[in-house]
């Protein structure tokens, strides 16, 4: 499930909204959100399209989400 979206982020671009329901990416079923990870991380690096399937209230629809490297979406240190 969607926890929250970032703006500006990944999910927030594809429109994906807390609450949805991530049933798998590329067609593959999940059950726990390590087998999520897993079939992100093996669709390649960073930058990525990730096919996933979502469940919002009684819709299923799939979606395109272009994956981002996290650390690249962090604020980064000001210095004087």
């Amino acid at each position: 499930m969607v926890a929250s979206v970032s703006r500006g982020g990944p999910a927030c671009r594809a429109e994906l909204r807390q609450d949805d329901t991530i049933v798998g990416p590329a067609g593959q079923p999940v059950r726990d959100l390590a087998g999520f990870y897993r079939g992100l991380w093996g669709l390649g690096a960073a930058g990525v399209d990730v096919p996933l399937t979502l469940r919002r209230g009684s819709d299923v629809f799939d979606v395109e989400v272009r994956s981002a490297d996290r650390s690249q979406l962090l604020r980064k240190p000001r210095y004087h």
